[in-house]
């Protein structure tokens, strides 16, 4: 694909972020592969040009791969702009796809590019905390949902907004695959699910990043954190509601759509 197609095309999306507007479709056939798919996401967020502080994993749910034609999750950056604090409003577009509840995941130490894959116990080393959060996802694109996952990960990986909640240290005693996580909106619970939900366990979606990443030249850096994806699927939710997610023992996270 060329490098005016992406060029293009990462600033038609970079200003509907910007601007809160909404572009025609990407047609999935013109994007063409997973390869122009993320090299379109990666020049989103170098025009963007603000700072790196998270990376999010998506389509963790295998069940929902070939409505979207994905093979396996995918991945994305998350811009320190839109990743706010447990209580703070969200700044979110007239129309989004919903909340989604997730385990994050904070790195005391990198995880640099290297040839050989990294074991989730590689992966495990590397984290100081673990905290519950929310995700607020949507597109830029004029569809009520996506159609094909080269659109979700151009669209800077369906991110909107993020809540972090209050980081816990000791995450190996967290309860991942068993621990009931509600879904709530405007006070009412909507869903629960648990961690079993991502990717069957949310460090192997984890381990699954820091691969991801390391193969295409990305290496995840201390300081840094990794969310991995929803335990609830997307919640739907609109501008002007409250959301929140309730972990349990980890804690609640909540915020506003403004």
């Amino acid at each position: 694909m060329s490098g005016d197609f992406i060029k293009d095309t990462a600033e038609a999306l970079y200003l509907a972020r910007a601007h809160g507007r909404r572009i025609p479709p990407l047609d999935p056939q013109t994007v063409g592969s997973l390869d122009t798919a993320y090299d379109i996401r990666d020049a989103c967020d170098a025009r963007a040009s603000v700072s790196i502080v998270g990376w999010k994993v998506g389509g963790t749910a295998p069940a929902a791969w070939e409505a979207i034609g994905a093979t396996e999750p995918f991945y994305a950056r998350l811009l320190a702009p839109f990743c706010v604090k447990n209580g703070a409003n969200v700044q979110v577009p007239e129309r989004i796809l919903g909340l989604e509840c997730e385990y994050a995941f904070t790195l005391a130490r990198d995880l640099p590019v290297r040839a050989e894959p990294y074991t989730r116990a590689d992966v495990e080393a590397a984290i100081r905390n673990v905290f519950p959060a929310l995700e607020i996802v949507g597109l830029r694109q004029d569809l009520e949902k996506p159609q094909h996952v080269f659109q979700m990960i151009s669209d800077f990986g369906t991110n909107v907004g993020f809540v972090a909640g209050t980081p816990v240290e000791d995450w190996r005693d967290v309860d991942y695959t068993g621990q009931e996580i509600a879904a709530i909106v405007n006070g009412e619970t909507k869903t629960t699910g648990t961690g079993k939900n991502v990717f069957g366990h949310p460090l192997d979606a984890l381990t699954w990043a820091a691969n991801k990443a390391s193969s295409r030249g990305h290496g995840l850096h201390a300081g840094q954190f990794v969310t991995t994806g929803s335990a609830v699927g997307i919640v739907p939710a609109a501008r002007g509601m409250s959301v929140a997610g309730d972990f349990g023992p980890l804690g609640r996270v909540e915020a506003r759509l403004a």
